[in-house]
């Protein structure tokens, strides 16, 4: 999990052109899926300066995918970096600016700019060792909006 925080707490807000024409910061949280664009890969590249990074579980545990920047960004098409069987499930949740305003799921053409942190709930899996949930918050530290 050490990997998700350092990755998670390096978002950067880059922005791309969509289809549409309209520039966006390329950040999705969904409740069980997340992808956000980073300056901390969590694996390898590290002289890539921002990576597009996927989490969701896949049926195997909780599944990690990066693709380097400025390739056309897809990180959920590319396959698990790394999978983690120790989480059978995954519950994202988002901080708005708002006092204790968390959101089920962040979408940067709705909302301006990036949340001010992620928590990240962690259901244990078949290889889990302990029978509770881990929370785990990390905040967002980027000040551009």
């Amino acid at each position: 999990m050490i990997l998700v925080e350092h990755s998670l707490a390096g978002t950067f807000p880059y922005r791309t052109t969509r289809t549409t024409g309209e520039s966006t910061i390329l950040f999705q949280g969904e409740p069980d899926r997340l992808s956000f664009v980073t300056l901390s890969p969590p694996l390898g590249e590290a002289a890539t300066a921002f990576t597009a990074v996927s989490l969701d579980c896949d049926g195997r545990g909780l599944a990690l995918r990066q693709q380097p920047l400025p390739n056309e960004p897809a990180p959920d098409a590319q396959p698990p970096v790394a999978v983690s069987p120790a989480v059978g499930a995954v519950r994202f949740r988002y901080r708005a600016s708002e006092p204790n305003a968390w959101k089920e799921a962040w979408d940067t053409t709705r909302e301006e700019g990036l949340p001010r942190a992620v928590e990240i709930t962690m259901v244990p899996g078949a290889a889990g060792r302990s029978s509770g949930s881990r929370i785990l918050t990390v905040p967002i530290r980027t000040t551009a909006r």
